[in-house]
């Protein structure tokens, strides 16, 4: 499936790779995530350290880590101009081109850097991987817990100000689909949004 080479990761081709991903159960994805988590990659993270030290003394403040427990690089970590930490990374390929950044779903901390790195970095499309709320296992008990901060405008008259920006709704579309092996069925909103200078 994967090989390895000068430290970057090339997928083969994406019919192997979804191949793969159908070929796991749910436990096995766990086990694997489990291992991972008892043995973590190191990678130096003094920025995301800093701030949750800074977030540690002042527990009232609003929070730009979603999660203490996964950290931000610094060897990739986005620097947004005017804003001291960002939680998110430059996913580059191999030849060293960014291709995309990968953030947490946004805090109500950061949303308005959220946006900041979405203009600096000029992303034409947003792929949020999560919902914004959902449930989860603490204590061995199912709870809701939010995933993200509802960063967008859900419709036209309720625009998202954030002082200098304004993020602006356009239309949303749902598409809906099928997996062939399970039946299951997955609705995607493709939703077109503007920022505006205020």
């Amino acid at each position: 499936m994967a090989h390895k080479a000068n430290h970057n990761v090339l997928i083969s081709t994406q019919e192997q790779f979804l191949h793969s991903l159908r070929e796991k159960t749910p436990e096995v994805i766990k086990a694997e995530w489990n291992k991972k988590l008892a043995k973590p990659e190191t990678y130096p993270s003094k920025a995301f350290d800093d701030e949750e030290t800074k977030a540690a003394k002042q527990p009232s403040a609003p929070r730009k880590n979603r999660y203490k427990s996964i950290e931000c690089n610094d060897m990739n970590r986005i620097k947004v101009a005017g804003v001291g930490y960002f939680h998110g990374n430059a996913i580059k390929d191999s030849d060293g081109k960014k291709l995309f950044v990968a953030t947490q779903g946004p805090t109500h901390g950061s949303m308005k850097d959220f946006w900041k790195v979405i203009l600096q970095e000029q992303c034409d499309v947003i792929v949020m991987l999560c919902e914004v709320y959902e449930a989860a296992i603490e204590d061995g008990e199912e709870v809701i817990k939010e995933k993200s901060s509802c960063y967008w405008p859900v419709d036209a008259a309720t625009p998202i100000n954030f002082g200098d920006f304004q993020v602006n709704f356009k239309s949303a579309i749902n598409r809906i689909y099928f997996t062939k092996e399970k039946r299951i069925q997955e609705v995607i909103t493709k939703t077109r949004l503007e920022i505006v200078d205020t």
